[in-house]
């Protein structure tokens, strides 16, 4: 699943300590405004992207059982796959489907799999499974594990994944007809913590958390119509910072020192 809301946020030890309130001066001052700038985008971003995976999953039952169904593809003969850059080998078995990676067309040098199984238990639970391993190519190290069931209107799901570069995610989400919450925590190469919390009301509306206990803190509102506005709280001279948009995912940050940054279908297009 390669989507900006696992994209590592690696923040340096310098930026850390201007956040803090430890700035120096000059132009490597300016440097870490900057710094800390970029790091308040990237995690408003994958707020955004936070409140799109939640409410995709929040309708998930109906799409995550028809994503079960076998391939129409051929197969016999490897199809180049474009979002893994690697050839792909489709089976199924009739409860389980499977795609095995290839670096190369002969399908001589196996690069990973996916698979999706699902199953319903005797209380009438639908369980299903998904499990993802790329091991050789551009996205080698990408992993990720997803378990959902889905009973009498509720619907339950689990997952943990890796990036190529070593960042982590894992999540959780339990939705009954509609309302309910998705959490994540995001850890990134050098181990410091994110977590997003995104809740999502029986009128539409929804409202996403974060939260890096010693960066900064922020809550973003979202109208049943996905336009909002929220409020990026902490302790450095760029806080706080409001953000606003519209239907489309079109809108602005602006900033404790006035600099404005716009961004468009709900990602900055500078990170």
């Amino acid at each position: 699943m390669k989507t900006k809301f696992f994209q590592s946020l690696a923040i340096s030890a310098l930026a850390a300590l201007v956040l803090a309130g430890c700035g120096g001066s000059g132009s490597s001052a300016t440097a870490n405004v900057g710094a800390l700038r970029q790091q308040v985008l990237a995690a408003v971003e994958g707020g955004f992207a936070t409140q799109t995976t939640g409410a995709s999953q929040n309708s998930s039952p109906r799409s995550v059982s028809s994503s079960l169904q076998p391939s129409k593809r051929n197969t016999q003969e490897p199809v180049f796959d474009q979002e893994y850059e690697l050839w792909s080998v489709y089976t199924f078995d009739g409860t389980l489907s499977r795609i095995n990676y290839f670096v190369d067309q002969a399908v001589t040098q196996p690069a990973g799999f996916q698979e999706k199984s699902a199953t319903v238990e005797s209380d009438g639970t639908v369980r299903t499974n998904a499990s993802l391993e790329i091991t050789s190519g551009k996205y080698a190290g990408l992993t990720h594990t997803i378990t959902a069931t889905f009973l009498a209107q509720v619907f339950t799901f689990t997952f943990d994944g890796k990036q190529p570069d070593g960042s982590r995610q894992v999540g959780t989400g339990t939705f009954t007809d509609g309302v309910g919450e998705y959490n994540t925590v995001e850890t990134d190469v050098n181990g410091v913590q994110r977590s997003y919390r995104a809740t999502f009301a029986a009128d539409g509306s929804s409202r996403v958390t974060y939260d890096s206990p010693s960066l900064f803190q922020y809550t973003l509102e979202f109208k049943a119509d996905r336009s909002g506005s929220g409020t990026v709280t902490g302790n450095n001279i760029l806080l706080p910072a409001t953000i606003t948009w519209d239907t489309e995912g079109n809108g602005s940050i602006t900033f404790a020192d006035l600099a404005k940054v716009d961004f468009t279908g709900f990602d900055f297009n500078q990170i």
